[in-house]
């Protein structure tokens, strides 16, 4: 290697693109170099780079190597280091070129070394034998590799789900993002530990090549002690690497200085007598810095319910788990505990937290969950990416951009995603559950559990609450825990969750509560005994202080604590070895019992700066960008990050990412993230700004970021700008911030209501309505009448039925055009057709068609008076076409006749829903007439398939309605809409197919619509398939166990689906029957059960309905095969109610079959001969 001004000599160590080697510089010093050689070396490789040569030359150590300057020499970055001849410490091992008393002397310098490092208020982070250069010759050692140090006394434990940075083999278990430990300088002791170790065995503690494996040794496995290994090393320098390796940061040394003094009397020992005499290690140990206990106290049995749920979910099951409590009561360092059993089963571990201050973002939650999931599948190697992306793919089929709308990571994964189909917006919800459903169900098994983990449900949005309840009310899920914490205190019977809860609770396997309760005297005691290393009796007038004064809440325990500290009223006194405290000035200072007055006094105690910027951050949210804060702030991301550094060091924010070290790079500075420690923090930083200047903060924060917002970076930032202004509409008043605020709100209605977050939706859309100037109608009329549509809509799929009325009286009172009122009636009528009020629908669309210059018959008596006239219209119209041109005809062209057909197709639900069959025929004929005039549509199939109906009414041959029914069949494949498809197969198949086909041939496209509804493409009719299906099947007279099998698989789907009355007809038709037919019944003739009674279900005066046809035609046949000629004869009176409500389907089929064989049966049964004739047939 030739480097500029260098002569290069041996070779220390080489990594990827990074060699240490021996040189000498232009003066001829000897020095070493640390060589970056890469064609395009990363961004944050360089900005590293100028981060350990700041922190190099901020030391001044003995123990640790001079920085004495950074160069780049063209495509290489050398990082020119102090005169020091030296092999790493890695090849002195593996080489054993070191006695035992040597490697002693090695042992003590490196702890001087950490020492040097801790004094200077420094974490190294990756302590390790090759970040340790020796010197043979003089038997000295140099530390270095400060690329991952940090000048924050507490780094945030770790929840990305990427590899962890720095030495595996090294990392102390609170590095790993495996635990709730908070990482701090005891972390550098650990991986001191395994250095020690591995000097003194010739081996790390843990020989274990896979990850995973070694990750799960780390946390729960203690590693075999050195004396063991070998009965040449005394016992107190086993029990000293021991401490050092302790799982708990509590165990470690809290010191250099007591880890100074063991090692010393060790080698002192050692040089005098080549033994140690056994001694009491750590007795001169005192700690360097003030910290918290951090096992969990008093939690013995919640965390043994937290760990036997996971256990039942890793052995297959599915599980909601919810843990209630009041804010910093431990909710979640319980859940916390689950790493170490998840790392051992190589499960996910999922955290999305909800936001405090609302932001309105629909499945913040879970973006925030599995996002950095998705990030760490598509960087796990070429290999596991082609995996995932298989599996993915075949779960979510179509439905992939369901959830990539709201999880763009997941185009990591899968590139290339089918355009969703067209759907009503009724039915954009359902069909994203289905298809986040599958997604999860993907993820999680039994080989990879998956712990999803929602945090704060008490901020939830509705939308995530309705995801929430759909992902564990599914039966099929398997491997997976939900868990959800909230604050019971801030929800009553009337909250969303509550409402939920009392929903899942009725279910078969409802969800496990854990409620958790404040610290006992007994447990905080403990808690202040183990941080103060003191006995309890010592202690007991500082525990009944901080029980008053906190009443045993964990989070407000610890900063009561800390405030102590920072006011030197707990402080450590070296003369005696122990903690002082002095009750009466404690008391004296008048210390608060509130946790957020106490909070905020810690806050106002900063610079008045950064008391502004967190005052500003408090309105970004939970977690930001640094570069968030430098747009509203106007400032460099230096001089911002300096105004956040009191913060960040205090302990009030803790970084989200490495780039906050980065002050050299701008750019990746700006990238810097942080959250706030908890919610308290975030609300005593709220609370900085008083009521007076709150709106002005907003206004500033929301019109800055907005300004500085491209398209992608507002796609990003929508809802966090919306939260800032929205609440300071009042204080705008220039028309043109106005519009572009209405618009905003638009754009985030859209894409809420996109995602079926219908709550969050109405509230943005409202917003924008109320943001239109008052001429919005003859300004902008069109725009006027989309934005009334979609909070219409978002309003009724939210359940505000009374809201979405209101705003139909005003759109038709104020749209300007008939096209503009027809689109606001259709929105009302599918309302009414959500409610199930098919018969108001029926005036609402007849004035639609009024508008549009056509009328529609007021009653179904005077429908069937015009049906036969209707009827001919059609039929002469249709002579001069073939089948064949009708599949070739011309497109319609004309908007009116397009919103026209519409208005037809919400007709034909609404008459045939609520009875009104000559209704239903005239409007059959007028879809059809509408497109012989004007030409095809989506929904000509529709018009098709409702005709083949008129004509069967019409008394038409069968084989001229098969012929109609495969027009229309013809007609829906050749489309690409998907969803029209439905329909057909639902009538024609179950109803017209089967008079020229054989039955059977009905079933696979009765199969198909099920398929389709599987993927939430109109589950409505996907519902009508299943129990269609199901019918036929049992009129073919499949085997009961197969009939069986489908009717599991169909009742699955219509529970996931809602769909009450289909569910009702599967059971009634169906189900019962052949129960009866399997002798399941609580007697023959009876379809009764535990959870079934026909009397109940169906009395006597019970008017005609598609169940009960089902019902009926089923006793029949039941009544007769079993010989109760009763029973027969009271199901034959309700007979012609199969006619009417199942006309030329199987079922009416089979009903006259068995109407026959009965009358048959009991006019001629005195007859002998006959009478045994008829027992033949």
């Amino acid at each position: 290697m030739k480097l500029a001004g260098f002569s290069v000599g041996e070779v220390i160590h080489a990594s990827g693109d990074t060699v240490v080697v021996l040189a000498h510089n232009a003066l001829g010093e000897s020095v070493v170099l640390k060589v970056l050689d890469s064609e395009r070396p990363a961004p944050e490789t360089i900005a590293r780079w100028h981060h350990e040569f700041a922190i190099l030359q901020s030391i001044d150590s003995e123990w640790v190597i001079h920085a004495r300057a950074l160069h780049q020499d063209g495509r290489r970055w050398l990082l020119e280091l102090g005169d020091f001849a030296a092999t790493n410490l890695a090849q002195v091992i593996s080489r054993k070129l070191l006695d035992f008393s040597d490697r002693l002397a090695i042992a003590l310098q490196l702890a001087y070394a950490l020492s040097d490092v801790h004094r200077h208020r420094l974490i190294h982070g990756d302590i390790a034998p090759k970040n340790v250069l020796v010197d043979l010759a003089r038997l000295r050692i140099k530390l270095c590799d400060f690329g991952l140090a940090t000048r924050l006394e507490h780094e945030r434990t770790r929840e990305t789900l990427d590899a962890p940075r720095g030495t595996l083999d090294y990392m102390a278990p609170e590095q790993t993002g495996r635990t709730n430990l908070p990482i701090d300088y005891r972390c550098d002791f650990y991986s001191l530990g395994v250095s020690l170790y591995e000097l003194f065995a010739g081996r790390r503690p843990f020989q274990i090549d896979d990850p995973v494996a070694l990750l799960h040794a780390q946390l729960t496995i203690l590693p075999e002690p050195l004396h063991t290994l070998d009965a040449a090393i005394p016992l107190p320098l086993s029990q000293l690497v021991q401490k050092l390796l302790a799982k708990y940061p509590d165990d470690r040394y809290q010191s250099s200085f007591g880890l100074i003094h063991d090692l010393t009397r060790i080698a002192n020992a050692w040089q005098r007598e080549h033994r140690v005499p056994a001694f009491t290690i750590a007795e001169a140990d005192v700690p360097e810095r003030f910290c918290l206990a951090q096992r969990l106290y008093g939690r013995e049995t919640e965390t043994r319910t937290v760990l036997d749920a996971f256990e039942r979910v890793s052995d297959g099951r599915a599980e909601l788990l919810l843990i209630s409590g009041e804010a910093g009561i431990g909710k979640t360092a319980l859940v916390a505990e689950l790493h170490r059993p998840i790392i051992a089963r190589r499960g996910y571990y999922l955290r999305g937290k909800c936001d405090q201050f609302g932001r309105n973002q629909p499945y913040a939650a879970l973006v925030r969950a599995f996002d950095p999931l998705l990030q760490q599948l598509a960087s796990e190697g070429e290999a596991r990416r082609h995996y995932w992306q298989g599996q993915l793919a075949d779960a979510l089929g179509a439905q992939a951009a369901a959830v990539a709308a709201i999880l763009p990571n997941l185009s990591l994964l899968i590139d290339r995603m089918p355009t969703l189909p067209a759907v009503p917006a009724a039915e954009y919800e359902q069909r994203f559950h289905i298809a986040f459903l599958q997604f999860v169900k993907a993820l999680a098994a039994s080989n990879h559990p998956l712990l999803l983990f929602l945090d704060d449900l008490q901020w939830a949005d509705v939308s995530t609450l309705r995801m929430l309840e759909h992902l564990v009310g599914d039966e099929d899920t398997r491997s997976l825990l939900v868990i959800g914490t909230y604050r019971d205190n801030e929800v009553d019977e009337a909250h969303p969750l509550a409402l939920m809860l009392s929903r899942l609770s009725n279910q078969v396997s409802p969800p496990v509560s854990v409620r958790l309760h404040n610290l006992g005297h007994e447990d905080v005691g403990a808690l202040i005994a183990d941080t103060l290393r003191q006995a309890q009796p010592r202690i007991a007038r500082l525990v009944d202080l901080v029980i008053e004064k906190t009443h045993g809440n964990p989070f407000f325990v610890g900063q009561f604590l800390r405030d102590l500290h920072e006011h030197d009223e707990l402080h450590y006194d070296r003369e005696s070895g122990a903690w002082q405290w002095h009750i009466e000035r404690i008391r004296a200072r008048g210390m608060t019992d509130n946790v957020v007055t106490l909070m905020l006094a810690k806050l106002r105690n900063l610079p008045v700066e950064t008391q502004a910027a967190l005052a500003a951050c408090a309105e970004l949210g939970e977690s930001f960008a640094l570069g968030e804060l430098m747009t509203v702030d106007a400032l460099e991301a230096k001089a911002c990050q300096a105004r956040l550094w009191p913060a960040l060091r205090a302990g009030f924010l803790l970084p989200l990412n490495e780039d906050y070290k980065f002050e050299q790079s701008p750019e990746l500075l700006a990238g810097a993230r942080y959250r706030f420690l908890h919610d308290r923090v975030q609300q005593a930083a709220h609370d900085l700004t008083p009521d007076a200047g709150r709106l002005d903060l907003q206004l500033r924060c929301g019109r800055r970021l907005l300004a500085d917002s491209d398209d992608l970076r507002l796609e990003q930032r929508l809802f966090t700008i919306l939260a800032c202004l929205n609440p300071a509409t009042a204080t705008i008043d220039a028309p043109e911030e106005r519009a572009a605020l209405a618009a905003l709100n638009l754009r985030a209605g859209l894409r809420a209501k996109d995602s079926s977050a219908f709550d969050a939706a109405a509230q943005y859309l409202r917003m924008a309505l109320s943001l239109l100037p008052p001429d919005a109608w003859v300004t902008s009329p069109e725009q006027t009448l989309g934005l009334y549509k979609e909070l219409a809509e978002s309003e009724y799929l939210s359940g505000h039925f009374a809201a979405a009325e209101a705003l139909y009286l005003e759109a038709l009172g104020a749209a300007p055009t008939a096209v503009g009122k027809v689109t606001m009636l259709l929105v009302q009528a599918d309302q009414l057709h959500i409610q199930g009020r098919f018969p108001d629908a029926l005036p609402v669309l007849r004035q639609a068609l009024i508008l549009l210059g056509r009328r529609f018959p007021e009653t179904d008596e005077e429908a069937g008076q015009m049906f036969p006239a209707e009827f001919g219209q059609t039929e002469a119209a249709l002579v001069p076409f073939t089948h064949e041109a009708l599949l070739r005809a011309v497109e319609m062209q004309d908007e009116a006749r397009l919103l026209e057909m519409r208005v037809y197709f919400a007709l034909s639900y609404a008459t045939y829903q609520s009875g009104c069959f000559a209704s239903f025929a005239v409007n059959a004929c007028r879809l059809v007439q509408t497109t012989l005039a004007h030409g095809q549509s989506d929904l000509a199939c529709i018009a098709y398939v409702c005709y083949m109906t008129a004509m069967a009414a019409m008394k038409k041959p069968y084989p001229l309605c098969h012929a109609m029914g495969r027009l229309s069949l013809a007609m829906a494949e050749q489309r690409e809409s998907q969803y029209y498809r439905m329909p057909v197969y639902q009538y024609f198949s179950p109803f017209y197919q089967h008079w020229c086909e054989p039955l059977m041939a009905t079933l696979p496209y009765l199969e198909r619509g099920l398929e389709l509804a599987l993927t939430g493409i109109n589950p409505l009719s996907g519902g009508y398939c299943v129990v269609l299906g199901a019918a036929n099947r049992a009129v073919q007279g499949v085997p009961l166990d197969e009939l069986a099998q489908d009717c599991d698989r169909g009742l699955k789907f219509l529970r996931k689906s809602r769909q009450p009355k289909s569910e009702a007809m599967l059971r009634c038709g169906i189900i019962q029957p052949m129960r009866a037919l399997r002798g399941e019944t609580l007697s023959l003739s009876s379809f009764d059960t535990e959870d079934f009674r026909s009397s109940e279900m169906f009395p006597d005066d019970a008017p005609p309905s598609i169940p009960l046809a089902f019902h009926v035609c089923a006793m029949l046949r039941h009544a007769y095969l079993f010989g109760d000629h009763e029973s027969w004869q009271h199901s034959a009176q309700r007979a012609p109610m199969v006619g009417m409500c199942l006309p030329d389907s199987p079922t009416w089929v089979e009903t006259e079959f068995y109407l026959a064989l009965g009358r048959l049966r009991a006019d001629f049964a005195h007859s002998e001969p006959l009478a045994e004739r008829l027992a033949e047939v």
